[in-house]
């Protein structure tokens, strides 16, 4: 405005005015000097309703039209004034591709074309009696539709001869060592496994027996070698590699460098990142089996420089669209509603604040709300570098700044914005910047899950501050599950009978005996609370739960009982020996108790590929229980039965 103009009262346009950002901003964009900007201040008047019900009006009922044109003329309605609709809008956006995950200790390539659950919460099926069978029948196909079929049966003897299905013979519990008893008890009480070990045992090889001998080259032996011709020996091992391929796809062997199961937090963590824009998206504790964009967590630390990547530019052009949800009216003030119109509970209050919200979004704001589309990838990291809008009038906009990367707000709440990406550990560094960043990570939006294979019940033992992990559900290694409190229950009947009671004790007239300690069931595994060696990085938290044994006394001697389910067995070998230990940390264990569940999932990918893998997840439970456990204690003794006891009086039974 020109110097001679009355000065102006708002202490902030005229603090603005005098600042050097003014004076910056003036010369960057080139506008007038500091005394000839033109400022406008206006103010905008709201119209309310003075009743509660607000139906009437948002009825616009018209009494006057020819009072409403005029007010309209006298507002300057007619003359178009700021009241041009966005027609055309175009968008640049910058895309940077996935290059690396990593589980925190091994990193590897990552391919866009493979779905990232698959990647990364697949785990080692176990190699099971159902899976050496299924196998073996694959491997046998195979020879039945090749060159070599008029060989098939022969071979077969003889691969029967060589891997043989290891069977469980009945062996004598007098005889055998306490560790032998426990584990012969448990192949006996394992119905399940044992009738199909007598349908298949003595009819089918291993299967997997064969893929290891394939892989060490020692299948094709010179007494097999001698069965075939110099054709049927180079037949015989291109199906010996075919199988091993099929083998590996159907199985899936994971290493130890490849797992991204985390047994402290019973979840998965993984870690992606993109060499053209160095930036790492990392997910500390995912297990609820549905992994997406709202996963994963931005590390603004610095990463190391990598091998260059370039980005890629692409330039989208729509016609924007206003923002609508279902039952909102047409922004058009005289147009003809339909009766899916549901303006919602329009019953204001003090407590009605969302609906006021949404109200006042519909009636007076939504005509500057716009909805443009936005073409993704999956396994894109992708920012919008720029908008230029065009309304009816032929007038452009340019929109360039981002929210979030920019903002100072206090807390989440203090941000407006949608499907961006956190800082990692925000609160503990009270950094609430987000990335400016769009992260459309390569996940499945469905995916077909299984029955349970295995289940643990962890439950927390607050008098004796410790947890138990029921195994409520155990593979029995023929493609189903037992009930994990029934097995435990029939084999500890056969173990307590081994037991020799000892007779002719003195019996004595004490009210009381003295409990040493009893037994839980065998299915419950014991977690002790242990303390953090000193100098162990221990973040946040003082203890965490070790996984005990619980002792039982067999053959004079105790015996540890390991757990039957290979969720529990991490760290066990086959000899039942222990070679690592488990460790859980305490806040993953709820008071209301935690279940981990392990389920086949399946799932199609993009052009038609299916994956199939073995996960676990974690849910909450509402389950609680009692062990039963006791020791140190004073037992009461009954020495009759209530059958036994005779009330009658004595001269009623003198006979």
């Amino acid at each position: 405005m020109p110097n001679n103009s009355p000065k102006y009262k708002n202490k902030f346009i005229k603090a603005y005015l005098g600042s050097s950002e003014f004076n910056k901003a003036a010369e960057t964009f080139g506008l007038y000097s500091k005394g000839e900007i033109p400022m406008f201040q206006s103010r905008r008047l709201e119209s309310r309703t003075r009743k509660q019900n607000s139906n009437t009006a948002l009825s616009f009922g018209v009494h006057d039209p020819l009072w409403m044109l005029t007010r309209q003329w006298q507002f300057g309605e007619f003359k178009g004034d700021d009241c041009g609709s966005a027609i055309w809008a175009k968008v640049k956006i910058e895309h940077a591709e996935l290059s690396s995950i990593s589980n925190g200790e091994h990193t590897v390539n990552i391919n866009r074309d493979d779905a990232l659950e698959h990647r990364v919460e697949r785990m080692n099926i176990h190699i099971s009696e159902a899976v050496r069978v299924d196998s073996a029948y694959r491997f046998k196909k195979s020879m039945d539709f090749s060159s070599i079929k008029s060989k098939s049966n022969q071979i077969v003897h003889y691969l029967k001869d060589k891997y043989a299905i290891a069977f469980f013979a009945n062996s004598d519990l007098e005889l055998d060592t306490p560790k032998e008893v426990v584990a012969q008890v448990r192949r006996e009480k394992n119905n399940h496994l044992e009738a199909f070990l007598s349908a298949f045992a003595t009819r089918s090889f291993d299967g997997y027996q064969v893929y290891l001998g394939i892989i060490a080259n020692t299948i094709l032996d010179a007494e097999l070698s001698n069965m075939l011709s110099a054709s049927e020996n180079a037949e015989f091992s291109s199906l010996c590699q075919n199988y091993a391929e099929w083998f590996k796809k159907t199985y899936q062997p994971v290493d130890d460098n490849s797992n991204f199961w985390v047994d402290e937090k019973l979840g998965y963590e993984l870690s992606v990142s993109s060499k053209a824009i160095q930036q790492k998206y990392s997910v500390e504790d995912y297990h609820s089996g549905r992994l997406s964009w709202y996963s994963f967590d931005v590390e603004n630390d610095e990463m190391i420089p990598e091998e260059s990547q370039t980005t890629q530019e692409k330039f989208l052009t729509f016609l924007p669209t206003l923002a609508e949800f279902p039952g909102s009216p047409n922004k058009r003030l005289w147009a003809f509603e339909d009766a899916k119109i549901a303006m919602g509970n329009s019953e204001l209050s003090a407590d009605s604040l969302a609906n006021a919200v949404i109200l006042q979004y519909t009636t007076m704001y939504g005509n500057d709300w716009l909805v443009t589309p936005m073409e993704l990838s999956a396994g894109m990291i992708s920012q919008v570098k720029g908008i230029i809008v065009t309304d009816v009038f032929g007038v452009r906009y340019f929109i360039d700044k981002s929210t979030g990367a920019t903002t100072s707000a206090n807390s989440y709440s203090g941000n407006w914005e949608m499907f961006t990406s956190s800082i990692k550990g925000a609160y503990e560094k009270q950094n609430f910047k987000t990335d400016g960043r769009l992260f459309f990570p390569p996940t499945v939006p469905r995916t077909e899950e299984s029955g349970a294979v295995e289940e643990v019940q962890f439950l927390r033992d607050e008098m004796a501050n410790m947890v138990w992990a029921v195994e409520t559900k155990i593979n029995d290694g023929c493609g189903g599950t037992l009930d994990g409190d029934n097995y435990a229950a029939d084999v500890s009947e056969v173990l307590e009978s081994l037991n020799v009671k000892s007779e002719g004790l003195e019996e004595t007239d004490a009210d009381y005996s003295y409990l040493f300690q009893n037994s839980v069931p065998l299915n419950w595994i014991p977690f002790s609370p242990v303390k953090f060696n000193p100098g162990e990085d221990n973040a946040i938290r003082e203890i965490r739960f070790q996984r005990s044994t619980m002792p039982l006394f067999i053959k004079d001697r105790f015996v540890p009982i390991r757990p039957s389910t290979h969720l529990m067995r991490t760290g066990i070998n086959l000899h039942d020996e222990v070679t690592e230990y488990k460790f859980i940390n305490e806040e993953e264990i709820l008071a209301v108790g935690t279940k981990v569940v392990l389920t086949n999932q399946r799932t199609r990918w993009f052009k038609g590929k299916t994956y199939n893998w073995l996960g676990a997840k974690k849910e909450i439970s509402k389950t609680q229980a009692n062990s039963g456990l006791s020791f140190d204690e004073l037992v009461e003794i009954v020495s009759k039965s209530a059958s036994d006891l005779d009330f009658r009086k004595p001269e009623e039974n003198s006979e």
